[in-house]
This record gives structure tokens, C-alpha cells and sequence, in this order.
């Protein structure tokens, strides 16, 4: 897949932790002129340094106060939980759809996560797939385990079905970056198509990552 400089490559950044393996992509990349905005989803990151860093480099932050208003405030008050996926896709594929053309977005990158994301990523995710535009998922830290029975969920999960957690939500992806070929081998075992998983690394602890 190729990106164009062109365009505008969207981060969607959840939490505090997700800056240390993001941070250091947006800040290449915008470094190597790509024309590069975030956008947060759960929380503000006031004076973080690794924000300003990428700042710094050509980065802009995008809002979109309806998205947050409605994600905030409003999306609480629907109790029925049909009512409320409803009115998310409402939501995405009018606000967010408006959003990505009007900013001009090419990409849209994401943490880790099922093929929708967390807190308001699905409003741009689900846009994007839409619009036909890529979607790309970049990997936390480096996993150090060989053996697939390495935590509590996993574990219970083999138990109960014979079989590890099933990813295959993930194939909505255009491509799903992982930090090595074992878990490449893992995803795949879990429902991941071979063809969209890339072996890169994890940013977080790249030695041309943010000091």
C-alpha cells in the first residue's frame, strides 16, 4: 500500500501509553513531509513533551466538537444499547464522513484494537472504510512471550474453546502492523489474514525514536 504526500495522514491517539509507540511514526513522518494530524480520542495531553515534539515537526491536532459533544454528553443519554449503534453510525457516516473529506484525509492510523477502535475512533474508522480511504493499526511495545498462554484472557479462552482469541475482525484493516514474526504467527492463528499483517517493529523502542 502506498500513502501520498498529498493527502493528510490522521492519528487517532486514545490514551497516555499510546503516545509512546505513535509519537515516534507521526514525528517521522511528518519529519519526511508528509502532511500529518492527530486527533485525540479519549483525552487532552496538556505540555506533554512528546506532543510538542510533534508539533514541532508539522503535526496538527484536528477537533470536532460535535463528534465530542455527542460522544461526551449526549451518546450517555440513549439507553438502548440497538438505539445507540444506530445513532453511532449515524454519527460516522455523516459527521465523520464530513470530517475526513473536509480535512482532506488520506489515511486514518490507529492504536492496536478490534477493527473499530476505542472511545471516538469508530467515527473516523467507520468513515474511512466508507470513504475506501486506508486504515492502518500500529502495535504497542514489544511482546517478549513465545508461549501463546501468556495471560488470564488467553488462557481462559483456549479452555473454553480450544482455541486462542479470535482476531479475524482485525482482516477490516488495510494493513495491521506487528512487532515480529511471532506474533505475526499469532495473529494469524487467531483469525488475522496473513496478507494484511506487516512485520515492522514496535516505534516505542526504535533507536531514531523521541528522546
Amino acid at each position: 500500500m502506498q500513502l501520498y504526500q498529498s493527502k493528510k495522514v490522521l492519528f487517532l491517539i486514545r490514551t497516555y501509553n499510546d503516545l509512546d509507540h505513535i509519537a515516534p511514526v507521526i514525528w517521522k513522518m511528518a519529519s519526511s513531509g508528509f502532511r500529518v494530524r492527530y486527533f485525540l480520542t479519549s483525552r487532552e495531553f496538556f505540555e506533554d513533551y512528546r506532543i510538542e515534539t510533534i508539533e514541532k515537526s508539522g503535526a496538527r491536532q484536528l477537533e470536532s466538537m460535535r463528534i465530542s459533544r455527542y460522544y461526551k454528553g449526549l451518546r450517555s443519554r440513549i439507553e438502548s444499547k440497538a438505539l445507540r449503534r444506530l445513532s453511532d453510525w449515524f454519527i460516522s457516516l455523516t459527521i465523520g464522513f464530513w470530517f475526513l473529506k473536509r480535512h482532506d484525509i488520506g489515511c486514518v492510523i490507529v492504536e492496536w484494537a478490534g477493527a473499530n477502535g476505542r472511545e471516538m475512533a469508530p467515527f473516523f474508522l467507520r468513515a474511512a472504510r466508507v470513504l475506501r480511504l486506508p486504515t492502518i493499526s500500529i502495535p504497542h511495545g514489544y511482546h517478549t512471550w513465545l508461549n501463546n498462554n501468556f495471560n488470564t484472557t488467553t488462557r481462559e479462552t483456549i479452555e473454553k474453546t480450544g482455541k486462542l482469541p479470535q482476531f479475524a475482525d482485525r482482516n477490516h484493516f488495510s494493513e495491521y502492523i506487528v512487532q515480529s514474526e511471532n506474533i505475526k504467527r499469532y495473529c494469524i492463528v487467531s483469525g488475522t489474514r496473513e496478507e494484511k499483517i506487516r512485520v515492522l517493529g514496535s516505534a516505542r523502542f526504535a533507536r531514531n525514536g523521541l528522546d
